[in-house]
């Protein structure tokens, strides 16, 4: 039997290049685009989805720390990254603040990571000012450890106050 709907037609034989009208070729090949279209839709929307969770879950806080009336490092937020992003970096960001603009002290913060000395990060006197940064160890594919403290530069002839240190412990640590 030839013809449209017969057992030995187009459709039947080939269905990826049913040209021929047959109604199963025409839903057949509809249905698959609709379906991959689907399945594409979905799969893009649990990738975004879980990148934002693991974006967002990945930041911790960071506990206010002051020196008494002077300088604080308020709304912060720190996180361990993975050896593949930024180094596997110890990244921090948060606002040095000085509330004592009358004592001409500028006040810092200071990071160590693996042992390292301490980094200094600046602030301005009499100012609010947001700081981002990364810390790590050049020599370890991420870094597994850090401290953090806000210290008040008092100038040459007299030692500088600080806080008291927070330790981090990341990934394996």
């Amino acid at each position: 039997m030839e013809g449209r709907g017969g057992k030995d037609s187009a459709c039947e034989r080939d269905a990826t290049f049913c040209n021929s009208g047959c109604q199963w070729g025409r839903r057949g090949m509809g249905e698959v685009r609709m379906n991959r279209a689907v399945v594409g839709l979905v799969a893009a929307g649990v990738f975004i989805a879980g990148a934002g969770t693991a974006f967002a879950s990945s930041w911790q806080r960071l506990p206010m720390l002051e020196v008494k009336g002077s300088v604080t490092l308020e709304a912060g937020h720190y996180r361990f990254n993975p050896a593949e992003r930024n180094h596997g970096s110890f990244e921090w960001t948060a606002y040095l603040n000085d509330i004592d603009p009358g004592d001409d002290h500028n006040g810092y913060v200071q990071v160590r990571v693996e042992g390292h000395d301490w980094t200094r990060y600046y602030g301005k006197q009499r100012k609010r000012v947001y700081l981002h940064h990364s810390n790590w160890d050049g020599a370890q594919l991420y870094t597994n450890d850090a401290y953090l403290r806000v210290c008040l530069d008092r100038g040459t002839l007299r030692p500088d106050n600080c806080s008291h240190e927070l330790h981090f412990k990341g990934h394996n640590g």
